[in-house]
């Protein structure tokens, strides 16, 4: 048994690494959210479209936690949690969009915390682009390269509300 292999030419190859993030990102609109049932309970599976408009609603001035974020939207869809995975990777599409609007109807990502509430240095520019604009919205901010954190963190949690 021989397993079929999809070989692309190189212009097809090249159109589809020519996708644009805001492309990826309007097609997420169309998708529909996903609860799947597992042995261990419920689990949301979102397009990041969801994680856009969420995004959108951080004011200036305050962040949340990746975490904070997935166990709101798990709530939002009735679900015990939302996929760290996918949730990981539609910040990342949401970051790379807004970063290629360049400043117009941009989404602050850079209020978007890793779990841990360090900086995130797989954004577009790395931590220390995070770090000049959390700065820039008058967050003082702690630490070396790599391991940068908010300095009284606590007093800056913004909550979702339903």
């Amino acid at each position: 048994m021989y397993n079929a292999v999809k070989y692309y030419s190189d212009k097809e190859a090249a159109s589809m690494a020519q996708t644009k993030y805001n492309d990826k990102l309007n097609a997420s609109k169309v998708v529909q959210p996903k609860v799947n049932i597992s042995s261990v309970g419920t689990k949301a599976v979102l397009p990041a479209y969801e994680y856009d408009k969420l995004i959108k609603t951080i004011p200036v001035g305050l962040v949340v936690t990746a975490d904070k974020m997935r166990m709101f939207l798990a709530a939002k869809f009735k679900a015990m949690e939302c996929c760290p995975l996918t949730t990981n990777s539609a910040l990342m599409l949401v970051a790379n969009a807004s970063e290629e609007r360049n400043g117009v109807n941009p989404t602050p990502y850079w209020r978007v915390l890793k779990s841990d509430g360090g900086l995130n240095d797989k954004y577009p520019g790395g931590d220390a682009a995070q770090k000049a604009r959390l700065e820039a919205e008058g967050h003082a901010v702690v630490g070396e390269p790599g391991s940068y954190y908010l300095n009284d963190i606590y007093g800056k949690y913004f909550t979702f509300r339903m």
